[in-house]
């Protein structure tokens, strides 16, 4: 026997709000690995950006507002140097778990559950890094700052437009993984299976698409 449609998105619903609750507030240990691998990884991906470029994430202690990373920034040819403070969980963490929310809320089979969870877990750690690479670059282009980069006021306006809605508005961690989510879970037969109170990707949705598609 099916559900219908509306308890299906009610469950759904509900059993996402709970995950993400439930990942939200990790325990201290899984904040703390999250927080060090956040380091590494940026070390790693940004720590030399150009001939005179350098970068350094470091950890920081008791920062204000929750912030857990200090992220060193040197222009080596003039001997310019700043500092930003970020907070690890909420640039990478808080979308990270909202989408495995998503994801495994979803009414679909594990098998298309953990094709979505592998594809949404790329993208969006690749959303993180370009938040990460945004309030950087910002930084390096701002001659009251770091000033590595020399561009025009227009491309350092649009540059820091662009930072302040993707890394800094709070409305980017949640638009963002709810995008990705419904790009790399839904195919376009799966509303009917919805409607239909079926399980995306399970046999009996796809023989009823199958079907559907030859009557057309």
């Amino acid at each position: 026997m099916h559900k219908r449609p509306s308890k299906l998105v009610f469950l759904f619903l509900v059993q996402c709000v709970v995950l993400y609750a439930l990942f939200v507030s990790p325990i201290p240990g899984v904040a703390n690995a999250y927080r060090s691998g956040f380091r590494a990884v940026g070390n790693a991906l940004f720590y030399r950006p150009g001939a005179a470029g350098l970068v350094q994430f470091e950890k920081l202690d008791r920062g204000a507002e929750g912030k857990d990373t200090r992220v060193m920034l040197e222009n080596r040819r003039d001997r310019q140097k700043g500092a930003l403070e970020i907070r690890s969980l909420y640039y990478g963490y808080r979308p990270m778990v909202f989408l495995v929310a998503l994801v495994l809320a979803t009414p679909a089979t594990w098998s298309r559950r953990g094709r979505a969870l592998a594809w949404g877990l790329f993208w969006i750690n690749a959303f993180v890094a370009l938040r990460v690479w945004l309030r950087v670059m910002d930084a390096f282009c701002d001659p009251r700052m770091i000033g590595l980069y020399d561009i025009s006021n227009f491309w350092r306006s649009l540059l820091h437009g662009v930072m302040l809605v993707i890394s800094r508005a709070p409305e980017a961690a949640y638009f963002v993984p709810l995008t990705v989510w419904g790009l790399v879970t839904f195919r376009r037969d799966d509303w009917s299976a919805i409607k239909e109170g079926r399980k995306i990707g399970s046999p009996a949705a796809v023989a009823s698409d199958a079907s559907r598609s030859k009557k057309s």
